[in-house]
């Protein structure tokens, strides 16, 4: 049979022609197999990039969620060390004063700057750049000139802390001026440190009234 197809072209052409029809059959099934498991594998690799990609995103959003809080929680701290200092600082200055005051130790200013000191229950009044200060800021007050007696007042107060009247007259200044809330913590401020000083009951009762108007 071979040999009869063999020696028949007609024959032999159509076999060849079934053989090449047959494998270019066959390579072009190999070529979309090929495609589709390759597009498969493409498919495959997006969603696995995309699971990762979805994966990394939530990761990072966790991260900045975490750094976010571990920055509030760093400022927080921060608030609160500074917080503790202050009041370290003033409870050294109360004990501090406790103690002066039982050695009957004391160092103040009167109202109108004079420095009054007392030690072993021997006082001595001195007199000095204070007293020139409070007759400049009692001018200005007696003439209503807001602006220059806050001026005045504030100067004083970095010059010497310890004395209560610039702040009653930076109190006075600033509510005129309408700056409640620094007229607010200028009188508190004499209202905490002045006890019963006789000389500093408008500093309460300024307060009072400023407290009055909020409402």
């Amino acid at each position: 049979m071979f040999n009869e197809l063999w020696h028949s072209p007609e024959q032999l052409s159509l076999a060849l022609r079934w053989l090449t029809f047959s494998g270019i059959c066959v390579t072009a099934g190999f070529g979309a197999a090929i495609y589709f498991i390759n597009d498969r594998i493409s498919a495959l690799q997006n969603d696995l990039l995309s699971t990762q990609d979805r994966k990394i995103e939530s990761q990072t959003a966790v991260v900045q969620e975490q750094s976010a809080t571990l920055s509030s929680q760093t400022n927080e701290i921060a608030r609160l060390t500074a917080e503790l200092a202050v009041t370290a600082a003033k409870a050294a200055s109360l004990e501090t004063k406790a103690l002066n005051a039982e050695r009957g130790v004391s160092d103040n200013y009167d109202f109108n700057g004079a420095r009054r000191q007392t030690v072993s229950g021997r006082t001595s009044v001195g007199v000095g750049a204070e007293t020139t200060s409070f007759q400049k800021l009692f001018s200005a007050y007696q003439s209503q000139k807001w602006s220059e007696l806050r001026a005045l007042s504030e100067e004083q107060i970095i010059a010497v802390p310890r004395w209560l009247t610039p702040y009653l007259f930076s109190g006075i200044a600033n509510a005129n001026l309408g700056d409640t809330k620094q007229a607010e913590e200028r009188l508190s401020f004499v209202v905490s440190h002045a006890g019963s000083d006789p000389d500093y009951t408008d500093a309460r009762r300024l307060l009072e009234e400023l407290k009055r108007l909020k409402q």
